[in-house]
């Protein structure tokens, strides 16, 4: 499990360039290139926050332009939040989905093969194979039993 949670840590830490990202309502076409996780942090950030919970992320935005040599007030990037919003979500956050799906699928999987053999072992089918239980290793089972008297 752990190589496929590193291998999304590392996508998500590697940096992209994306040629003419167009923010309108600043007037600025750049090539930027940041790490995938800044785009995705920033896009959840906007969506899911008001304006007053925002003064770090547009710090963050700034200072982002002004490693690209573009220097913004403030204000201006307040105002064209959810421009900035909209293109990060339409043309980056969309193309990544399939990928990002895909690393999580693997994510699941590998916790399904890791507990696969404790399944098998403890799973029970009763008679009428319409109930199940399982059969609890006794660490387990002492610690919920003392747990349920108070012990």
């Amino acid at each position: 499990m752990a190589k496929e949670v590193d291998a999304f840590s590392a996508w998500l830490d590697t940096e992209l360039t994306c040629p003419k990202v167009w923010f309108g309502d600043l007037n600025i076409e750049f090539d930027m290139t940041v790490e995938r996780i800044w785009v995705f942090k920033t896009v959840g950030d906007l969506a899911k926050h008001n304006f007053s919970r925002l003064e770090g992320q547009i710090r963050r935005i700034r200072a982002m332009l002004a490693r690209h040599d573009i220097t913004v007030d403030e204000g201006e990037i307040y105002s064209a939040l959810p421009n900035i919003e909209e293109w990060l979500r339409d043309h980056l956050l969309a193309y990544h989905t399939s990928t990002i799906a895909e690393f999580l699928n693997n994510i699941r999987w590998a916790i399904r093969s890791y507990l696969r053999p404790e399944f098998v072992r403890a799973f029970r089918h009763e008679e009428n194979d319409l109930l199940y239980t399982f059969d609890l290793p006794f660490e387990i089972g002492e610690g919920c039993r003392m747990a349920c008297i108070g012990g």
